[in-house]
């Protein structure tokens, strides 16, 4: 059971990083960026969560059945307790399978592209009475070069 859990959570997480870096940088002709792509990853995802929601709704069940009849207090508690920690656990599926579900539905949905403009470049960073004063990377040198620029 923990294996699935830690199977979840990496999908978790791989969803989110992804569907963060799509909307930001989604071109027609790449299809790593594609829209479509990470909203059918999300379905799969949100698939998943729904059936683990329903598996521990299922357990949650069977040990709250097994804390009816239980023979001593001590494992009368034991199994109260596993049963909350399962039907939270079953909220809490549920509403991460939802919510990837409803956000794979927009991706996959969505026709517009929706990407960052591209920024807007001026002459030089500061500007004061003809004197610019511009810094450019080097990533060649790994280094930074300051430039000065006097126009007449």
């Amino acid at each position: 059971m923990k294996g699935c859990f830690r199977v979840s959570a990496m999908l978790v997480a791989t969803a989110l990083v992804l569907s963060a870096a799509a909307p930001a940088c989604a071109k027609k002709g790449d299809i790593l960026f594609s829209k479509k792509l990470y909203g059918a990853l999300g379905i799969g995802a949100g698939a998943l969560f729904l059936k683990e929601a329903y598996s521990a709704r299922k357990d949650a069940g069977d040990l709250y059945d097994q804390y009816k009849a239980a023979g001593t207090a001590q494992q009368a508690q034991e199994l109260y307790d596993e049963s909350k920690r399962k039907d939270t656990r079953s909220v809490v599926m549920l509403g991460l399978g939802l919510g990837t579900l409803g956000y794979s539905i927009h991706l996959l949905l969505s026709d517009k592209e929706e990407g960052l403009p591209p920024p807007k470049v001026d002459e030089g960073l500061v500007k004061v009475k003809g004197v610019a004063l511009d810094v450019a990377g080097d990533p060649l040198g790994r280094g930074v070069r300051v430039r000065l620029k006097k126009g007449f």
